[in-house]
């Protein structure tokens, strides 16, 4: 897939604040930026080393429009790529400031020969559309515990602080443009990464500790264990089998991907029934089996009366697609999966962040209450 060169008018994403004002008007937003991680050379997705690209979709209610595509750096000293069948491995985040996206790869050639090595976080500036790759950890030494530093998953970040995970097993803590780390927990093997209400979140799907673990706030030096984990508090979590990757929360519910051994891939719904108490919700609404093969990474936002996810199946040959479906809060049942797009021939997509567009109405009554407070603050200093 070529670039393309056509841009879309101005998206408010730079912060919460900002949305939150705008959206002030409006109950229902339909209308969603999709930004997918996708990666590949056009000819294959597995072995070697593979380019980065961020496609950005524009959703409204139905079906998907590509709006634009940007190629993150695949040669030179500010490169980032990474392994073609690293499935789990390639997690979007948005930052906690909405102003970037995150991504973890490697300072190695596509072809694989060549470059440091080094571990390198990829920050996707939503407002200058350009990438950041200042963020190089060596693989040895620089706070990094494993020998090659092998199996670096995840990044998330509140637009200067980063935290990463690995399968050495580690999570880590770096700054933007640092090529130190700090190692923060180093108990378990950990998947993908998340903030929420101010905690650090970590999947978790290797050993006897499947699940969602949390630490109490963000923290830079170690503290070993987790605070909770949500298996241990919560019903429904496969202690045994469960392998869980990418996670969402919306209200009162976690969605959580699952690509348990011998089981169907799934994308599961657990409820909030007290403090850190998760269990998966009863009855045919819990688990969504249909459109997904792969390692799906999901992005799930509040939509009115329902909850709005989109959903990646990275597993290469047809299941290189980009899907969006509906979970009722109501009645707690999923709608029927809508398929949104492919990655095309030899290209898959990976992670993915949706982010809402404020609707015109929404924009005009923001700007109409700002209007307003203007008026006044003017006729109050005529008076």
């Amino acid at each position: 897939m070529r670039k393309i060169t056509k841009f879309t008018t101005t998206r408010l994403v730079a912060g919460a604040a900002t949305f939150a004002f705008l959206a002030s008007g409006t109950a229902t937003l339909a209308a969603f930026d999709v930004y997918a991680l996708r990666k590949g050379d056009g000819v294959e997705v597995t072995g070697s080393h593979q380019a980065h690209f961020i496609d950005l979709f524009s959703f409204n209610g139905g079906g998907a429009t590509l709006q634009n595509s940007w190629a993150a750096p695949d040669s030179g000293t500010d490169r980032i790529t990474q392994g073609g069948n690293f499935a789990t491995y390639s997690q979007l985040a948005l930052s906690v400031d909405g102003n970037f996206l995150s991504f973890m790869g490697r300072d190695v050639e596509v072809d694989g020969s060549g470059g440091s090595n080094d571990h390198v976080v990829g920050m996707f500036n939503l407002q200058t559309q350009t990438f950041d790759t200042s963020t190089r950890i060596p693989t040895e030494g620089a706070g990094i515990a494993q020998s090659g530093g092998r199996g670096f998953r995840a990044a998330v970040s509140d637009g200067n602080d980063i935290w990463f995970t690995g399968r050495n097993p580690r999570i880590y803590h770096t700054t933007l443009g640092s090529d130190q780390a700090t190692d923060i927990a180093n108990t378990w093997e950990y998947n993908l990464i998340g903030i929420h209400n101010g905690d650090l979140h970590v999947s978790r799907r290797a050993g006897s500790t499947h699940g969602i673990h949390r630490w109490d706030g963000l923290p830079t030096t170690n503290v070993g264990a987790m605070d909770v984990r949500f298996a241990d508090e919560g019903t429904g979590w496969d202690n045994d089998n469960g392998q869980y990757g990418s996670f969402a929360f919306v209200d009162n519910y976690l969605f959580v991907t699952n690509t348990a051994f011998g089981a169907s891939d799934q994308i599961s719904v657990f409820v909030n029934d007290g403090p850190d108490v998760w269990n998966l919700l009863d009855g045919p609404g819990q688990i969504l089996t249909d459109s997904i093969n792969g390692v799906p990474h999901l992005s799930a936002l509040k939509d009115g009366d329902e909850v709005r996810l989109f959903y990646s199946n990275e597993g290469g040959g047809d299941n290189n697609a980009l899907y969006s479906v509906t979970w009722d809060m109501s009645s707690q049942t999923f709608g029927t999966p809508e398929h949104l797009a492919n990655a095309g021939e030899g290209y898959t997509f990976a992670g993915v962040v949706a982010i809402p567009e404020p609707s015109t109405y929404a924009l005009i009554f923001g700007l109409g209450i700002l209007g307003a407070a203007l008026l006044v603050r003017r006729r109050g200093r005529q008076a």
